[in-house]
C-alpha cells in the first residue's frame, strides 16, 4: 500500500500564516511534523521539489531563496494525508506560484511515468482581506493564477461553502482549489492578525500590551493615508503585541515563531475564537 492517500498544498502569504495553519493541524487536527527526504514525497511532488531546489540555487546562488520558492516551510502528516505549507511571499505570488504549477501539474496528469501511484492533490490559497474585501481578494487569486504555463486553471467563479465565509473553493482538472481570506467576523475586511487578536484580545493582560505599544510608537496614519495603508498599520500594531507578549516564552523570537511556539495560542484561546474553529474546520 502507498505512503500517501492524499496530499493537500497550502500556500500562504507569509512565515506568520504558515506558523498558524502549523499551530492548528498540530493543536486541533492531530497532525504531527513529518522529516521524510525528497525522494519520499509523493509523485510528483518529490521530483519537482528537487528540481526547483537544484535550479534556483544555481541561478541565484543563493540557498535561502531556493528553500523560500520551492520547498514547504513545514511538512505535517496524520496516517496518510501529507500536508504542505508554503511561504508564496506576498506579492510574488504571481511570480512562484505559477511557475511551480507549472512543473507539478504536466507530470501529475502524465500517469504513464508515475507506474500508477498518482494520489489525489488539492491546493489552497490564502490571503489578507485587508481593506478591499474578501470579492477583492478572490478575485486577486483567480488573476494571479489564472493561467499556469498558458493553459487557462482558475476561473473567477468561486462557490462559497456553508457557515465559512472565509472559504470559496474550485473544482479544477489537478483537483480541487480552495480560497481562504482572513478577515473579521464583523466586516468584511481585515488581515491574519485580526484572527489572532480574536484569540487574545479579550483578556486585560493583552490590552494593556496594546496600550504600550500604543503609548511607545507613533501609530497615526499619514494624512493622504489608503485605506489599504491604514489596514496594514492596524496589523503591524498588533503585530508589535504580540511579539512582546511571546517573549517571555521566546525571547528575541519572530512573530512567526511567537505564534507558533510560544504560549499565545493556546489550545483554549484557539477553541474560544470563533474564527479559529471556523479555519478547523475548513481544514
Amino acid at each position: 500500500m502507498a505512503r500517501w492517500t492524499q496530499a493537500h498544498l497550502l500556500f500562504c502569504e507569509g512565515p506568520h500564516d504558515v506558523a498558524f495553519l502549523n499551530r492548528l493541524l498540530k493543536t486541533q487536527l492531530e497532525f504531527k511534523q513529518e522529516a521524510i527526504q525528497i525522494s519520499e514525497f509523493p509523485y510528483p511532488l518529490g521530483g519537482v521539489l528537487k528540481q526547483g531546489f537544484q535550479t534556483r540555487a544555481a541561478e541565484d546562488l543563493r540557498l535561502d531563496l531556493a528553500k523560500k520558492f520551492f520547498l514547504p516551510d513545514q511538512v505535517l502528516a496524520r496516517e496518510g494525508v501529507l500536508v504542505l505549507l508554503f511561504n508564496y511571499g506576498g506579492s510574488n505570488r504571481r511570480n512562484t506560484l505559477p511557475l511551480f504549477l507549472a512543473n507539478v501539474f504536466p507530470l501529475w496528469e502524465t500517469t504513464a511515468f508515475s507506474g500508477g501511484t498518482r494520489i489525489p492533490l488539492s491546493y489552497v490559497v490564502f490571503a489578507d482581506a485587508d481593506a478591499t474585501g474578501t470579492a477583492a481578494a478572490q478575485a486577486s487569486i483567480s488573476a494571479d493564477l489564472g493561467q499556469i504555463a498558458d493553459q487557462p486553471w482558475l476561473t473567477t467563479i468561486w462557490q462559497s461553502l456553508a457557515d465559512l465565509p472565509m472559504a470559496a473553493e474550485q473544482h479544477t482538472a489537478q483537483g480541487r482549489v480552495g480560497a481562504y481570506i482572513w478577515r473579521r467576523q464583523d466586516a468584511d475586511q481585515g488581515t491574519l492578525e485580526d484572527i489572532v487578536l480574536e484569540c487574545v484580545g479579550g483578556e486585560p493582560r493583552f490590552a494593556e500590551t496594546l496600550a504600550f505599544v500604543a503609548s511607545r510608537f507613533d501609530w497615526t496614519p499619514a494624512a493622504k493615508a489608503t485605506s489599504s495603508q491604514i489596514c496594514k498599520l492596524n496589523a503591524d500594531r498588533q503585530k508589535a503585541a504580540f511579539c512582546i507578549e511571546g517573549q517571555r516564552k521566546k525571547p528575541g523570537g519572530s512573530l512567526g515563531v511567537v505564534l507558533d511556539q510560544a504560549d499565545l495560542l493556546t489550545t483554549d484561546r484557539l477553541v474560544a475564537s470563533k474564527s479559529s474553529q471556523q479555519c478547523v474546520l475548513f481544514l
